[in-house]
């Protein structure tokens, strides 16, 4: 069914010999994406920063963390005294992953490539939604200036995060 729609479809705007209207592009373009969910290379990449525990800790800013960097919410207050099961975890990354998604959709106004995606999300993970969306970086990318945008990945640093804010940089700029 789908096959005949297209075939009819690519037919049409060949029959018409449109130039400025194909009714294939603008069928596809209602069905694409600004913004795909998260890959496996991104949970790499801020499994590698964050690290993965199944047990709570303390991070580095005194907030009591579990997982791949999750903070614990008063919520879950009951996840102090017990060890994360491997799907557990996961599934505290996943769940921060979709609200990073949530937002970066919501905020950008742009297409992204994979690697900006990756780096995109490992901030977002890092400094969180609200922050993301009304960060430099954003602002810059729905500018057009991706440049400018990389750049803006620095603002968010201390000597802890300076090595990790130059890979996401450089991950950002990085050709697909």
């Amino acid at each position: 069914m789908y096959k005949i729609l297209i075939s009819c479809v690519c037919a049409s705007a060949i029959v018409f010999g449109s130039v400025k209207y194909d009714p294939l592009a603008n069928l596809l373009a209602q069905y694409q994406k600004k913004f795909e969910w998260v890959a496996e290379s991104t949970i790499e990449l801020i499994t590698g920063f964050e690290g993965y525990r199944n047990k709570p800790y303390i991070d580095g800013a005194g907030k009591w963390t579990i997982g791949v960097g999750h903070q614990i919410t008063p919520k879950e207050a009951k996840t102090l005294f017990r060890e994360l099961s491997d799907d557990e975890v996961r599934g505290l990354l996943h769940q921060d992953l979709k609200k990073c998604s949530d937002a970066l959709e919501s905020a950008l106004k742009v297409m992204v490539n994979r690697t900006q995606a990756d780096a995109l999300h490992s901030l977002c993970h890092n400094i969180g939604p609200d922050r993301m969306i009304k960060s430099d970086v954003v602002k810059y990318m729905n500018e057009g200036d991706n440049q400018k945008a990389a750049n803006a990945f620095m603002n968010w640093t201390n000597p802890g995060l300076k090595q990790r804010r130059k890979a996401e940089r450089a991950l950002f700029l990085a050709s697909e």
